[in-house]
């Protein structure tokens, strides 16, 4: 969430803002004395960000990747999330396609499984809801 927080001064007022829940601690948080918890900068940022008209999507990164059985695929979860908002100009074929297309073979049958992933989230709305793989 740190650099979804960084990136908000660059947010136009109807844009949107795709993060996962997950902290990776940056290195000044790394060498600070306070300690670095997510769910205080997904907070702020949800504040930051109300009554704006900017749409904000906190992916629970952890339940999705694991379900897709690797943290590799990240990107592809968190750009499925994006697309299902409708904002850009792709679907989620589109995404299955690219990725089967051009990612690398050994990580690529995961990739279009995280896309049908995103395609679950994007019908139930809530990676708990996920029961069974694609």
């Amino acid at each position: 969430p740190a650099e979804a927080a960084r990136v908000l001064p660059f947010l136009a007022p109807d844009g949107l803002l795709v993060t996962a829940t997950t902290a990776i601690q940056p290195v000044t948080a790394a060498l600070s004395d306070k300690p670095y918890r997510a769910d205080n900068v997904l907070a702020n940022i949800e504040r930051s960000l109300a009554g704006i008209g900017a749409r904000f999507v906190a992916v629970d990164d952890v339940a999705l990747t694991d379900a897709v059985g690797s943290r590799k695929v990240l990107n592809s979860v968190l750009l499925a999330s994006a697309l299902k908002e409708g904002r850009i100009a792709l679907d989620l074929d589109d995404l299955r396609r690219a990725l089967e297309e051009c990612v690398k073979p050994r990580p690529a049958p995961r990739a279009p499984r995280a896309v049908s992933w995103g395609r679950l989230l994007a019908r139930s709305g809530s990676p708990s809801s996920l029961s069974t793989a694609p």
